[in-house]
């Protein structure tokens, strides 16, 4: 199947049409550096890899100097992450959690 049958399957109903449309051109590989379709174990972290990526997109996250937002009686202090701070960055969803835990048992090398 393509990989936007499967994003398809497994996500379905958490994101409208329109994103899974742009699952083919999500640059995931920026993240997870895996070809989509060679294996089962590599294709599940990617799928999640991608909705993390989209779910990330829909957030408005707060510019550089943007640390402390307020609504009313509702405040949020946002601290800016450090470069490269993989694991923050993923753990920012659901998607992003999950893709972490199926991926830290892989950190290896691949025996051909």
């Amino acid at each position: 199947m393509a990989i936007a049958d499967d994003f398809r399957g497994e996500f379905g109903t958490d994101f409208t049409a329109a994103e899974i449309a742009t699952v083919a051109t999500t640059k995931y590989k920026f993240h997870y550096n895996f070809d989509y379709g060679v294996s089962p174990e590599r294709d599940y972290p990617i799928l999640y890899c991608i909705a993390h990526l989209i779910a990330v997109g829909r957030t408005t996250q707060p510019s550089a100097t943007e640390l402390s937002v307020s609504i009313g009686p509702v405040s949020k202090t946002y601290q800016n992450p450090q470069e490269g701070d993989f694991s923050r960055f993923f753990n920012a969803t659901k998607y992003g959690q999950q893709f972490l835990q199926i991926t830290m048992f892989n950190k290896g090398g691949v025996f051909v």
